[in-house]
């Protein structure tokens, strides 16, 4: 009975579509959530549907998977002050010349709204599957250009461990407390050799997100650094990893609260419960 009511509704409600207005809870989000969290018990682990994302005029689609838990909280509109604070930074530092570098795409939300702030979009994700519905996404946007790649502090072969039935929680960290449930080999690149082989120029922004491997990422990205002096938008998920990057970025660029775009002193960050902080290049240097 439980099975009829879901898929009943489920098809219900996919007849209108999907329309979500980023930063504006729909009415019908509780009901599509819990459609699909009782069909999820009947089904098949990948049900892939198509919602289009609406964000300060600009719109695009995305199709997902429901059954994992990071495209399902971007189907459900479930946007938090996080989600907001990267949009934000997206428009607040837009170059329409520039290049924009996505590490850690996932499946393509924030390649495909930053591709309407930025010239062209270079679009890391390094899990195969998820890569695959990156290339699916992206190819609205005739300005972004996805790689099947990790980046890092060095060119290697590494391990790739996910959560289950959640693409956006995989890691090639050895620390990691991930559950092996899908395990994959994949393959790293510093940024600096990259962009040296493809002869990409003016990288004004670079997002990253990869699990507790920003650091790494950092790293191998030296001269692009050094070169174009883009803004940074770093996840930190804990006060050490904040410090961490701090302490490697301090000479040249300075900490920015993702919310008011104002200095973050290091001592406040335990305080703010930031999971990004952006970093812009200081002047003169």
């Amino acid at each position: 009975m439980k099975k009829s009511i879901s898929v009943m509704l489920f098809y219900l409600l996919s007849f209108f579509g999907r329309k979500n207005i980023i930063g504006r809870k729909s009415t019908l989000d509780l009901l599509y959530k819990r459609a699909f969290k009782m069909l999820s018990f009947y089904s098949d682990p990948r049900i892939h549907k198509k919602a289009k994302f609406i964000y300060d005029f600009h719109s695009f689609d995305l199709t997902l998977n429901v059954n994992d838990y990071t495209q399902a909280y971007y189907f459900f509109n479930r946007f938090e002050h996080d989600d907001l604070a990267i949009m934000e930074s997206f428009r607040k530092f837009r170059d329409p010349n520039g290049t924009m570098v996505d590490v850690g795409a996932n499946v393509g939300l924030y390649s495909c709204l930053s591709s309407f702030y930025f010239a062209e979009v270079l679009s890391f994700e390094i899990h195969p599957e998820t890569f695959s519905s990156l290339i699916n996404n992206t190819s609205q946007r005739n300005n972004i250009t996805p790689f099947n790649l990790g980046l890092s502090d060095r060119e290697s072969s590494v391990w790739l461990k996910c959560v289950e039935h959640n693409s956006g929680n995989c890691s090639i960290e050895k620390n990691t407390d991930f559950v092996k449930e899908d395990v994959n080999q994949a393959q790293t690149i510093t940024l600096d050799a990259f962009i040296n082989e493809s002869r990409i120029r003016n990288i004004s922004f670079i997002k990253i997100d990869v699990e507790g491997h920003e650091k790494k990422v950092l790293e191998g990205a030296e001269s692009i650094l050094a070169q174009y002096k883009p803004v940074l938008l770093v996840e930190t998920s804990s006060f050490k990893e904040f410090h961490d990057i701090f302490l490697l970025l301090k000479n040249t660029y300075i900490p920015i609260n993702p919310y008011s775009f104002e200095e973050l002193k290091v001592e406040d960050y335990r305080f703010k419960q930031l999971e990004n902080v952006v970093f812009i290049p200081k002047k003169g240097k």
